[in-house]
């Protein structure tokens, strides 16, 4: 191989080498900009469902103090309220459970 054929072959192999990096640097940039995406996307999921969660617990806490509320409300929204009462319920149970399993003396093995 003469001096010229492998100055040529190096030239390619610089150029493909400089083509292949720059595409893995837009492919990378690409990437970038969609996780970037996809975070914001999650992120403002996140607040809407707070705020979501948030309303939620005003008209609850609404509904159930007030009991003329429920009557404008509809059977689905009246089903929910039935549903959080319920777990309610359940939560304080299982609360009262838990301190009496507490409470208990330590038995050793």
């Amino acid at each position: 191989m003469s001096k010229k054929d492998i100055n040529s072959l190096w030239d390619d192999v610089r150029s493909w080498l400089t083509d292949a990096t720059h595409a893995a640097i837009r492919e990378a940039e690409d990437l970038s900009r969609r996780g970037r995406l996809k975070l914001d996307i999650l992120n403002i999921s996140r607040k809407v469902e707070k705020q979501m969660a948030k309303l939620g617990g005003m008209v609850y806490g609404r509904a159930s103090a007030d009991p003329d509320f429920p009557s404008t409300l509809g059977d689905d929204a009246r089903s929910v309220l039935q549903e959080i009462a319920r777990l309610e319920t359940e939560l304080n149970n299982r609360k009262r459970e838990y301190e009496a399993e507490r409470k208990k003396p330590q038995t050793r093995s």
